[in-house]
């Protein structure tokens, strides 16, 4: 190719990409101007998909509670910044897991890693600091992500890895759909890219919007890691919501989850391992589901949901699936759904809320004490 017809491709490459990117900024303006887009609590990260933006706060309210979230300048829940230097003396706890622990039905200051600080800290020269690396709508997969890119940097002495039954093996199926490509995979300008386009510009988050509400589009968007697939992702396919299928017995299990309680396990074996090469100490900490603590909750869902009533269901086997992995593999673990009948028994009062599946005030000071007790008497051993 000739310097002439060089300069000339190269002029019309130029002229091209100006045009696109004055398009572009057009479309953007017009966005702005005329389809402002709503503020956002969750951002897109480089590292873990999502976070949450940093130095922001919200009151996100129900008919049962209203709680004030509030982050710091790392994205994580609190009102003062994640330090990686640890002050002398200081044992540090990084607490992990889904909206039981970011706390996004309860305040902030109340959540269980805020209440297990003070309790720790209640003992005389006890020196405890508990930062909160909870997400919500996240589960294994997530998690394990953020501690390799984020809680790691902190060098905590124990960490809280907290595992909601309910649906963390979804949001893990969710994360990482069956045949789709490891996002370890993609380059991290893919992954930088999507981040400075979706936190920084509203055209792309418009467009993705509407292109999102065509379900074949969706998902291959999804597979993108360009959109979220919601909790409901496969319920077109059934009469009720798929997540209970996490109920079916083994014998009769032909569903969505189908191979899900042995990689959500592969997962925690990873987390585990990884925080022991770190000298970690290593808490796992199970939340079962209101459900299997009360049977009317069961019983209501059950008659809102009349094609499951000719169905057999075992409402221990997904807290079962998980704890069996962490014995077997023997990962220390705190069994909430013991704690929480041995106080049901005794006349304590319910830990959940009646319409939400969130712990509630009470539920979150009993985690704690739970949590508070094993750490300071426990020998365990990584």
């Amino acid at each position: 190719m000739n310097s002439t017809r060089f300069r000339t491709v190269a002029i019309y490459a130029a002229l091209v990409c100006g045009g696109i990117l004055i398009a572009f900024f057009l479309i953007e303006l017009c966005v702005r101007i005329f389809f402002p887009q709503p503020s956002r609590f969750y951002v897109a990260d480089p590292y873990i998909r999502t976070i949450h933006k940093a130095n922001t706060s919200i009151i996100r309210k129900g008919e049962e509670y209203t709680a004030r979230m509030t982050t710091n300048g790392q994205g994580f829940i609190g009102d003062e910044d994640f330090t990686i230097q640890k002050p002398p003396g200081v044992v540090r706890i990084a607490a992990l897991g889904d909206s039981f622990t970011e706390g996004y039905v309860i305040d902030y200051t109340k959540v269980y890693p805020a209440v297990l600080e003070q309790k720790l800290n209640a003992a005389p020269r006890a020196r405890y600091q508990v930062y909160n690396f909870g997400i919500s709508s996240t589960g294994t997969a997530h998690q394990l992500l953020t501690y390799e890119h984020y809680i790691r940097a902190y060098h905590p002495d124990i960490l809280v890895w907290q595992f909601f039954v309910g649906n963390d093996y979804a949001d893990n199926l969710l994360f990482q759909p069956e045949g789709t490509p490891p996002a370890e995979t993609r380059s991290r300008l893919y992954w930088r890219t999507r981040e400075i386009l979706s936190n920084n510009f509203e055209a792309p988050r418009f467009i993705l919007h509407r292109l999102e509400r065509l379900e074949n589009v969706k998902h291959i968007l999804a597979d993108l890691s360009l959109v979220s697939r919601n909790l409901d992702h496969y319920d077109e396919e059934r009469e009720y919501p798929f997540l209970y299928d996490i109920y079916t017995p083994p014998r009769a299990r032909s569903n969505v989850f189908a191979n899900e309680f042995k990689r959500t396990c592969q997962l925690a074996e990873r987390l585990y391992a990884e925080a022991k090469a770190d000298n970690v100490r290593f808490i796992a900490l199970v939340v079962p589901t209101q459900e299997e603590l009360f049977p009317e909750d069961w019983r209501n869902i059950l008659s809102k949901n009349p094609s499951m009533q000719a169905k057999e269901w075992d409402l221990q086997q997904p807290r079962r699936s998980i704890t069996d992995c962490l014995t077997e593999n023997r990962i220390p673990m705190v069994d909430l759904y013991q704690i929480f009948v041995s106080v049901l028994a005794n006349g304590g009062d319910r830990m959940y809320f009646m319409q939400d599946d969130h712990a509630n005030l009470y539920g979150q000071e009993l985690i704690a004490e739970a949590l508070a007790e094993r750490i300071v008497s426990s020998n365990d051993t990584q």
